[in-house]
């Protein structure tokens, strides 16, 4: 494994464990609200998405921050 790729599975690692930490914050309509913003469209079939937790696999910091303010949005309603 170069030098490379460790960095590159470590920071999809940091990405997984804020998203999940975060997710178990929230009350349940906050986390539909993010777990539907953190879904990613698969690139190879428009108009599908991944489901939670599945969508950890595919996401960036962009996926993570875009679902946070999703559901911070929800809570403040």
């Amino acid at each position: 494994m170069s030098f490379a790729q460790w960095v590159e599975d470590f920071r999809w690692a940091m990405n997984a464990m804020r998203a999940r930490a975060w997710r178990r914050r929230l009350t349940y309509a906050s986390r539909a609200a993010f777990d539907a913003a953190l879904r990613p469209p698969l690139k190879y079939e428009v108009g599908m998405v991944i489901d939670y937790p599945d969508a950890l696999y595919h996401i960036t910091i962009d996926d993570v921050c875009r679902a946070m303010k999703a559901a911070s949005n929800a809570q403040s309603r």
